[in-house]
């Protein structure tokens, strides 16, 4: 019995969106989390999908993997990223604490969200009540769903102490908090 939220629908619908958008160079950041390697995976071929359902090509250089405690590693491989005369118009991060880095770099290196770059990323977990945290665009994960969810599972099995196992997947919802645009032509 479980129930757990769909990183594969919720990546490949952020990336949708940025789609959607008229974006056509997306760049994938991630960090090393040997702890939960089907998280990583499930993001990344979701993202991924999107892209290729769309027939996006996607250099494989523009997926990178970052620690995400070195704040120079991270601004080195995003001052990588945007040297080329081609750069990404978007970024999918792994998850809006990585983003939330991503932004600080950014700025340090004078590109504007979303008018330099469009910015997306699962979780919504930060407190964007707080004037500190950047507003980012997130596929937001419904913690409070899987709760009431799993809470009705253990009641049940409790009741019927037999049946079959059940297993749901929770849909991310998408959350504009203004860090993506629309962009009428590539740059």
């Amino acid at each position: 019995y479980s129930v757990c939220v769909d990183d594969f629908h919720g990546a490949c619908e952020g990336a949708r969106y940025l789609l959607d958008l008229g974006h056509r160079h997306l760049a994938y950041f991630e960090y090393h989390r040997p702890d939960m390697p089907s998280l990583i995976h499930d993001r990344f071929i979701g993202f991924k999908k999107a892209l290729d359902e769309e027939q996006i090509a996607f250099p494989e250089e523009w997926r990178i993997a970052v620690n995400l405690y070195s704040m120079d590693e991270l601004t080195q491989a995003l001052y990588n990223l945007f040297q080329p005369k081609e750069s990404p118009t978007a970024i999918f991060a792994h998850d809006d604490f990585l983003a939330a880095r991503i932004v600080v770099a950014l700025k340090n290196m004078c590109l504007r969200i979303p008018e330099d770059v469009s910015l997306i990323a699962p979780g919504d977990t930060l407190d964007y009540d707080q004037p500190y945290i950047p507003q980012i665009t997130t596929m937001r994960i419904n913690n409070e769903l899987m709760g009431k969810l799993a809470g009705e599972m253990i009641l049940e099995r409790l009741k019927t102490q037999e049946g079959e196992l059940h297993g749901l997947k929770v849909n991310q919802q998408l959350v504009e908090r203004g860090s993506c645009r629309r962009i009428t032509r590539e740059v």
